[in-house]
């Protein structure tokens, strides 16, 4: 199937394994454990993979790629997804994802897992007014109430809601990177916590948070974000 890679500047990924137009490399492994010798790993969206870089490759200046890869193809909770063997087709244009974007990604994939009314009610109002005062304001309540909701919920599911309210607080903060990683972490465990029931659609959610995004940014507070800032 076609997918997407990243790798750093130099075109490399973990363990100096080099990659350009037209390589292929084979997992070593027997096995199908993600982030092991046994897969190698890719992106179904490039939406997708910048959104999630923070807290799986970390690739401060990243290289996009279109990809081909065998079958079949294992995914790890739709985040991410691996195949034995993976060819790099063509270097990309990595797609810019604004910040007030990426807070709004995160808080939509929770939305899917965690039903606490509290939480939904906060999350709904950040979605419609995109205020950044008013997020880093409820930071510290939205929190207890996730935390205190885990009993309750699927913890996974907590931890998805937890995490999006923390992304929104480092953004209105200005700590753009921490934002990007706390919201890619809320997506992460909205993955978890839907793995035995649904299949979330991150590369559709990624698509609805830059378009709402676009539309509400000539009148959001969060514009002055503007585009996201990478980890020095």
């Amino acid at each position: 199937m076609k997918g997407y890679k990243l790798t750093d500047s130099n075109g490399r990924t973990h363990g100096e394994t080099q990659w350009g137009e037209g390589v292929t490399h084979t997992a070593v492994g027997s096995g199908t454990e993600f982030c092991s010798p046994d897969l190698i790993h890719f992106y179904t969206d490039p939406l997708v993979a910048i959104l999630h870089n923070p807290v799986q490759a970390n690739f401060h200046k990243p290289l996009l790629w279109e990809v081909e890869t065998s079958a079949p193809v294992y995914s790890d909770n739709g985040t991410k997804h691996g195949a034995k063997s993976v060819t790099t087709l063509r270097q990309l244009p990595v797609p810019i994802v604004p910040l007030a974007a990426v807070v709004r990604y995160g808080i939509l994939c929770a939305q899917l897992v965690y039903q606490d009314k509290g939480w939904n009610r906060w999350a709904e109002n950040w979605l419609s007014d995109i205020d950044g005062t008013a997020a880093d304001a409820a930071y510290a309540n939205v929190n207890v109430s996730a935390t205190a909701a885990a009993a309750r919920y699927d913890r996974a599911a907590a931890r998805a809601a937890a995490r999006s309210a923390s992304a929104s607080a480092y953004a209105a903060s200005a700590d753009d990177y921490e934002a990007y990683a706390y919201a890619a972490y809320a997506a992460d465990y909205a993955g978890a916590a839907a793995a035995a029931n649904q299949d979330i659609d991150f590369p559709g959610l990624a698509a609805r948070a830059m378009e709402e995004t676009a539309i509400a940014k000539a009148t959001s507070p969060q514009a002055r974000w503007g585009q996201g800032k990478e980890k020095k």
